[in-house]
């Protein structure tokens, strides 16, 4: 009668042996429960992550479950949101050549030559007009009264002469620059050479104020300028 006593408590002690094996395998993930755990299969693993590293998901779903069963918390797998870097290609600099523009510059038209010193003519005898040459006399052109001693000056003479307290010579020395003026072809003097002539011997004849008074009047014409000097 022992025989069947002991079958029967080998029995019991087998049957022990695989309920405690079964309860062992049935564990449930720490941790995670077992609903989490079965999210990590049949690809459930690629919209998964750890909880301290929600912005790497899971690679495999060995990796998931493993995490799980070893009680780490599975949370959804959240992209990083970090600004990505930008990295400034360099663009190659262009060789190509720009052409060159051939635009021309107008340039300004010079004004009419309207009159030059007394100066000038002083220092450019080569430019004197042929109708009076620098032996020319006073009084071969002007009607220069005998009491002023001017008779037999010439023209280039008298550019010479100091004009201290002698108010003809002042205005002679104008009026022989006034007299080139006009006489210059292409020139756009104030005067003819015949006004010249005649203002100048009525002044020469009227007195110190009537001859200073021509004097300036001369001496403006004469400075009126020549934008396309020399002239000549």
């Amino acid at each position: 009668m022992r025989r069947p006593v002991l079958l029967v408590g080998l029995l019991v002690v087998l049957i022990s042996m695989l309920f405690v094996g079964n309860a062992a395998l049935a564990k449930p993930a720490t941790g995670n429960n077992s609903i989490s755990a079965q999210k990590c299969q049949k690809g459930g693993y690629a919209l998964l992550a750890k909880s301290t590293s929600p912005d790497v998901k899971f690679t495999s779903e060995t990796a998931c479950t493993s995490f799980a069963a070893g009680g780490g918390t599975i949370v959804p797998f959240v992209p990083s949101t970090a600004t990505p870097t930008i990295t400034n290609t360099p663009v190659p600099p262009t060789d190509t050549p720009v052409p060159p523009t051939d635009t021309p510059v107008p340039t300004a038209t010079p004004g009419p030559c309207l009159g030059l010193t007394q100066g000038y003519w002083k220092f450019n005898t080569d430019h004197w007009p042929a109708s009076h040459p620098t032996t020319q006399t006073l009084q071969a052109v002007f009607d220069v009264p005998d009491q002023m001693l001017l008779d037999d000056t010439t023209l280039l003479e008298v550019l010479n002469l100091a004009i201290t307290g002698r108010p003809e010579v002042a205005l002679l020395r104008e009026a022989v620059a006034a007299l080139l003026n006009a006489a210059t072809p292409g020139m756009s003097y104030a005067l003819t050479e015949e006004q010249v002539i005649d203002q100048v011997n009525t002044a020469l004849a009227g007195g110190a104020t009537a001859m200073q008074t021509l004097t300036v009047t001369l001496d403006g014409y004469n400075n009126a300028g020549c934008p396309t000097f020399p002239f000549v």
